[in-house]
Order: structure tokens, then sequence, then C-alpha cells
């Protein structure tokens, strides 16, 4: 078995992936790049932010010896810092930006520009800040190339205007939707953006439903942090009376991996206790609709899994899907799993999940969703 992967098969493309040099990934890689801006706009700023832009500096560390000025401001040599950040001529797209944001911009270094994605906006607000750093960055370096070549010096005001219609392009064709904030208004009706309104909200009634007579109703969950993962489950009568319940500590693993440990687990635990009668409820639809999908198993449990499937498939068994908020008491049993060092079958409810086992019997939750 090839313990890196999740089937346990190897392929070339593993071997290589195992061989490649390992770099840090950079965060501000995939902000650059959006559907909604053009290729060629982001091109540039990601030649930027490797420090790969012609600039003086740059052709100086090639070897190239040449008297360096800047050609927005000329009291200064052409480095990409002041170019970008310190020239007047840029400072006075900033300011503008500043005015548009409402905020006081600073930057540390250059990835810091970034960080303005990250302020909390809604989706479309966020696509048209971020278009507007790059049209920002764009707009700066075709201004130093027409006063360097053509000698012609495009007004600051200008550029800003042609930042506005880049922006206004690129924003205005997404369906991403906005929110319903002032401060969000403002800046994409000042960076004269289609405002797409957001969605509805609708409010879904959540039961738990008991089972049929005779029949055994478990319901499994999943969960995982960064230094561990646990699976819980726990069973019901017709009358929604507690059966038992268990808690897992897992390995480290993703969510697909722990909810695939749930439902192995349950199916084992019932076929101890010889239920005939068996209705899982799960409240991940990727493994409700594949569980009897082998290439979803992860080697390490696959032959637990093999022998479930021929357990079911000698009882009475119907397996469907819940939302989380109808998934309470699993949830709290897989989340007692993240402390345990041992593997307990509880015959009586833990407390930590009979808040949730009295919510559930004939009441509903509620899920928030919008759109």
């Amino acid at each position: 078995m090839w313990k890196t992967t999740t089937l346990g098969s190897l392929s070339l493309k593993e071997a290589y992936q195992l061989k490649a040099h390992q770099y840090q990934p950079l965060k501000w890689a995939k902000i650059i790049w959006s559907q909604h801006i053009p290729p060629s706009k982001s091109l540039l700023v990601w030649r930027m932010m490797n420090d790969k832009l012609h600039c003086d500096e740059n052709l100086k560390h090639r070897g190239c010896s040449l008297a360096s000025i800047c050609n927005l401001y000329g009291k200064h040599e052409d480095f990409t810092s002041h170019l970008f950040f310190h020239c007047p001529y840029s400072m006075q797209i900033w300011r503008w930006f500043e005015s548009i944001l409402q905020l006081t911009i600073q930057f540390s270094d250059i990835e810091d520009v970034w960080n303005l994605c990250n302020r909390g906006w809604s989706p479309h607000c966020q696509l048209a800040v971020k278009a507007a750093l790059i049209f920002i960055f764009n707009a700066i370096w075709f201004s130093r190339n027409s006063a360097r070549f053509n000698n012609k010096i495009i007004p600051w005001r200008t550029a800003i205007s042609n930042i506005i219609s880049g922006v206004s392009l690129s924003a205005s064709r997404s369906r991403l939707s906005a929110s319903s904030l002032m401060i969000e208004f403002s800046i994409l009706k000042a960076l004269n953006c289609k405002i797409n309104s957001p969605p509805p909200s609708m409010v879904k009634e959540v039961f738990w439903s008991p089972p049929f007579t005779n029949w055994i109703k478990a319901n499994c969950d999943g969960a995982a942090t960064a230094v561990t993962s646990s699976c819980g489950g726990i069973f019901r009568n017709c009358k929604g009376q507690f059966l038992g319940g268990f808690a897992e500590n897992l390995p480290v693993g993703n969510s697909l991996f722990v909810e695939l440990c749930g439902i192995t687990r349950t199916m084992e635990m019932a076929q101890q206790r010889n239920y005939k009668y068996l209705w899982l409820e799960s409240d991940s639809m990727t493994t409700v609709l594949n569980y009897k999908n082998k290439e979803l198993v992860p080697w390490q449990i696959r032959n637990r899994w093999f022998n479930c499937l021929k357990y079911i498939e000698s009882i009475n068994f119907m397996m469907s899907h819940i939302y989380r908020e109808g998934n309470i008491c699993g949830d709290r049993l897989a989340h007692i799993g993240l402390s345990l060092t041992s593997f307990p079958y509880f015959y009586t409810l833990p407390i930590e999940a009979r808040e949730a086992y009295v919510n559930n019997l004939g009441l509903p939750s509620y899920r928030f969703s919008f759109g």
C-alpha cells in the first residue's frame, strides 16, 4: 500500500510529487487570478510580486549599467517599491483609493497589499477591491512606460478613470452577491460597479424523525481538527429512546475519512448488537450517495468497509441524508471523541449530548441558507 494516497495505489503522479521540490505556498498566488479579470492584467501583477518587472533596479542586478531615473517623478531611481508605492504620482492614486475604501492604507511590504481583500467584504465587493488593486498596478506601470518610451505623461486623474473603467467591466459581469452594508454600497458605486442584490434568505425546519416500528435508527458524524479527528454515533428506537452510543478518536484525516470511519464504526456496533432492521443517517451527502463505491474508501478501512457491506446485505437496511441541524446528537458525540484516548460505548447518554437529545424529540431545528 502507498500510504500517502487515499486508495493506497502508487501512480506516476504520486511518485513525481514525492520527489518534486516542495515550495512554501504563497498566500497571494491565488488571489490575483480571477475569471472576471483579464489574465494579461493579473500576469503583470504576478511578475511584480515575483520581482520580475524590467525596472532599472532589476536591470542593474542583471549586469546592465545605466543611469536610472523615475520617469513619473524625476528625482528618484526607477525602483519597483518607489514606482508603485512612494512615487508622488502613485501616491495620488493610493490616496484616491483610500477615500474609496474609507481606510488608511499602509504597507510594510508588498504582500500586505492583498490583506485589503480579506476584510470581511462580501464576494462581490471583494472582487471589486481585488480588481481595483490589479488595475492600479497596471495603470501605474502603463503610465511609467508611456512617459519613458513615448515621452507622454498620463495625468493621474486619467489613470484613475482608466482604473474605474477596468474595475467596472470586471466586477459588473460577475454574478457574485453584495451585502446590504452602506460601506460596500459606496465602494461599488464609486467604482461604477453594477450592484448584485444579496439573495433572499431561506429558513428550513429540520426534524429528526424516529424510525419505523422494530427498526433502529443510527445517526453518526465526524469531527476533525489540525491535530486529531474523531467520529461518534447514537442509536435510537422507534420511540426515540436512547439505546446506546459511541465516540472514537481517530488519526488525523480529512472530513471524508472521518465520515466514512463514523459510518463503518456504526455498522460494526449494529452488527455486534445483532440489529436486523437498521436505518443509518448521516449529514455527509457524499457518503450517503456513494457508500457502496469502493473508490471512495481509503485503504486504511477498506477491509472493514467490505465486511460492513456484507453485513447490510443480510439485514433490512436503509441509509439517508439529514442536515447537520438534525444530526446534533451525532455531532456532539463526535466532538467528545476528540479528547478521548480509549473507545467507550455509552449505555447512558453523556451530559454533553443530553440537551441536543431532548431538543430533537419532535422539536424542529432551523437551517438558514441564502439563495
